[in-house]
């Protein structure tokens, strides 16, 4: 009796269903677009790529033999944990330049308080037409 059809890919079709390939088809295609993609800022994640693609291939003419199921899913959970690596990093950075942004503003309404109160220290200075410049200071 055959446990098995002639590959990976027809065997997951047979004991799954063609709703069954697709999903499992998925997995590894968007994983690979995913990691090959990542991969050229990070070579970590382009290895993890290659080796899911690796792995789809030979398993288009044969099964599991040179790279077990086990050691898949943990290439695809390191590749995954690459990519939201960079992603958080990316957030961090978002994030600081928000925060500048938020304490330039900051900044210059201060500087717009400050010079609006000066204006009025000079226009009271002039029209008691003494400048002193202790008033100017005063804030």
């Amino acid at each position: 009796m055959l446990t098995n059809a002639h590959c990976e890919w027809l065997t997951v079709l047979v004991n799954n269903g063609l709703l069954g390939l697709v999903c499992y088809a998925g997995l590894f295609v968007s994983a690979i677009v995913r990691y090959l993609k990542s991969g050229k800022v990070d070579s970590m994640t382009g290895a993890c790529g290659f080796a899911i693609l690796a792995y789809t291939i030979n398993n288009l003419f044969g099964f599991q033999q040179a790279f077990s199921a086990v050691t898949v899913f943990i290439v695809l959970g390191m590749g995954e944990a690459f990519v939201q690596e960079k992603v958080q990093k990316k957030k961090a950075k978002i994030a600081k330049l928000k925060e500048d942004k938020e304490s330039v503003i900051v900044f210059v309404k201060w500087l717009t308080v400050l010079l609006n109160n000066q204006e009025c220290l000079c226009s009271e200075a002039t029209n008691r037409s003494t400048f002193n410049l202790s008033t100017m200071l005063m804030v």
